[in-house]
């Protein structure tokens, strides 16, 4: 079964678009009554053709120059275009113009068709379709079928029915492979019927839908539910992309809906006020477009307001392609790879155009080697360099499996992801409770080497410290997920990089950097806590006996903390882990034989004062050696020396 397709018109006013589709279709698409009173068409309209291999839905367009932007919007999502343009009047600025247009829009095909032909002489229409094939030169339209018709007589008809089959057949590819994508329609239309509540319409352009659909609403971020839909008045159970659809949704009101606006497959698709974009100026236009201008951007159905900003340069000269990113007034819903069309904003002219590269960018003021290179793989057909490159650009931001494909446009993207994983290109590091962080390998190894630097100048500033407190290290990287923090240190750590332990973190091969007189003292401090034993002496008593101020050797206490032979108890006592065991060993025998014990039987059997009693109890509790019930220790594990 083919794909159905959508067609859309383009042309100067006048030029017979309107009666062109009745004929092919028996539909009369002007709806409006000023359409109907003045003879033009000022808005959009759609009727659905069926030829012998393909059904299109057509939308027709207005070709008068003050309605291009609702030509603009009737342009977004169609498959292939019909170019028309009358004899009796050639080639006009509004043919000229929407032809811009539709090669910003990325079609593959279409057909240019001749009208009026009844009212001119062979030889002049053999001029017009001379100036024709120099107007499309160079463009999708270039080898397109000329189809010579008119609508008063019916001639030429059948062959433009044909001609439209063979341009839908070269059409077929790219639709059918938005087939796949999730679910968008940018919404062109929203009413209310009787009976039913809150209609949209629109063209969708990618996916599929069905009634009982949940969808999301963007860039509101309103979620509503497919109640009912329609093909051109026909009920419908499921639609997708290549037709139009009216649906009757459940969950908004009307009039929080207007046309620009998209409905999108949940979480499928991006908000943003900053995309970066290739672009480029139509040949036509007189001057260089300036760095930060403000513009008018055509998106989907909608117009936006904008400030365009050059990467790498002030001007942008008439047909060169460059990047650049547009920073918007508002929100607007976008994906990888979508087509804009660029107007100016005084006068309101078209300027040119391109397609959206990073859906939700950072701003830049100028690209590095490696940010161009990342675009231009974004801007690349294969899908692993998309992929690949829409991570570099991301940097330390977390990229979603749920949001690669309006990051990339790459539908099925587990397969990629896994494949630059393996040649090493990305780096995954597992996340606690959530999927795991993937880097591009350039992203990682920066923050590696950053981590590294920071912890080695931490050991530098405080040289005598063997830990560094975690939370000292994460404030040096404010802005970067806590998350993305902690599985860069566990990544570490498994490498070998950096050691972990219960009081920090430590460079690999790191040994405080002591100077012979602190060495000195740290080894005679370590002799009288020895000497002291379970009645050390006080950091002042100390002080006193190596002459120095309880300040200045607390540095060296907390080391031989560090260090594992001192222990730090509540009430600012250091009490050497050897005295500890001990301890242990005796307390262990009198519970076996007198069963839990009270800390007062602990300060007698251990012959030592309640100031230190009681925090040694509590630092037994901490390190599970004894639990306490009320005013009762129970021993629960044997005395084992790495606890103390």
């Amino acid at each position: 079964m083919k794909p159905p397709l959508l067609l859309g018109t383009a042309g100067h006013i006048d030029h017979g678009k309107t009666a062109l589709v009745k004929a092919l279709t028996g539909c009369d698409t002007d709806r409006l009554p000023g359409e109907k009173r003045r003879g033009i068409t000022i808005d959009l309209g759609f009727a659905p053709l069926e030829l012998d291999r393909h059904t299109l839905g057509v939308i027709d367009v207005p070709g008068h120059e003050r309605f291009v932007k609702n030509m603009l919007a009737g342009a977004t999502g169609i498959d292939l275009a019909l170019l028309v343009v009358a004899v009796d009047d050639s080639v006009k600025p509004q043919t000229r113009e929407h032809l811009q247009i539709l090669q910003h829009m990325r079609l593959a095909s279409g057909v240019v068709a001749l009208t009026k032909c009844d009212l001119a002489e062979p030889d002049w229409i053999d001029l017009v379709e001379a100036e024709v094939a120099e107007l499309t030169a160079g463009t999708f339209l270039q080898r397109a079928e000329v189809v010579r018709v008119s609508t008063r007589g019916g001639q030429g008809l059948g062959d433009l029915r044909e001609a439209l089959d063979r341009a839908a057949d070269a059409a077929e590819g790219q639709a059918a492979q938005r087939t796949g994508q999730p679910f968008r329609m940018a919404i062109d239309r929203a009413f209310t019927a009787t009976g039913q509540g809150t209609v949209v319409t629109g063209s969708i352009a990618s996916g599929r839908v069905a009634i009982g659909d949940e969808l999301e609403l963007l860039p509101q971020g309103v979620s509503v539910r497919v109640r009912d839909l329609q093909n051109h008045d026909s009920p419908a159970e499921q639609l997708r992309s290549g037709q139009r659809a009216a649906i009757n949704l459940a969950g908004v009101a009307y009039d929080q809906i207007a046309r620009g606006q998209s409905l999108c497959a949940p979480g499928a698709y991006e908000r943003s006020r900053l995309i970066t974009v290739e672009v480029r100026l139509n040949s036509s236009v007189l001057k260089p477009l300036k760095h930060d201008a403000m513009v008018r951007i055509h998106l989907g159905t909608a117009e936006h307001l904008g400030r365009i900003k050059l990467l790498g340069q002030r001007t942008l000269p008439p047909d060169e392609p460059a990047y650049a990113q547009i920073v918007l007034q508002d929100e607007i819903a976008v994906a990888w790879g979508q087509p804009y069309v660029l107007r100016g904003v005084s006068p309101v002219v078209t300027l040119g155009g391109g397609r959206v590269l990073e859906v939700s960018a950072k701003r830049r003021k100028r690209l590095s080697t490696e940010q161009r290179a990342a675009i231009e793989d974004l801007a690349s057909e294969e899908p692993s360099r998309r992929v690949a490159g829409a991570y570099l650009l991301r940097g330390t931001e977390r990229l979603r499996s749920s949001r690669l494909f309006a990051t990339t446009g790459v539908a099925d993207s587990g397969e990629v992801v896994r494949a630059l994983l393996e040649n090493q290109t990305l780096r995954e590091l597992p996340a606690e409770g959530d999927e795991p962080w993937r880097l591009h390998e350039a992203i990682y190894s920066e923050l590696a080497e950053r981590f590294l630097n920071e912890l080695l100048a931490a050991h530098r500033s405080t040289s005598l410290k063997l830990w560094v407190e975690r939370s000292r290290l994460m404030a040096r990287f404010e802005g970067i997920d806590p998350s993305l923090f902690m599985s860069l240190l566990r990544s570490l750590v498994r490498s070998g990089a950096i050691v972990a332990g219960a009081r920090g973190l430590a460079r690999d091969g790191w040994t405080p950097q002591l100077t012979d007189k602190q060495q000195q003292t740290l080894s005679e401090i370590e002799r009288l806590l020895l000497a002291g034993g379970l009645r050390p002496p006080s950091p002042t008593v100390l002080g006193e006996e190596v002459g120095q101020t309880p300040d200045s050797l607390l540095p060296l206490l907390e080391l031989g903390v560090d260090q594992g032979w001192l222990v730090k108890l509540e009430g600012g006592l250091y009490v050497a882990c050897e005295a500890i065991e001990s301890a242990k060993v005796l307390l262990f025998e009198l519970a076996a034989a007198e069963a839990p014990l009270t800390v007062s039987e602990i300060r007698e059997a251990l012959g030592i004062p309640r100031k230190v009693a009681v925090p040694l109890c509590e630092h037994l509790d901490a390190i599970g050696f004894t639990r306490r019930r009320g005013d009762l220790r129970d021993i629960v594990s044997p005395p084992t020396p790495q606890d103390a």
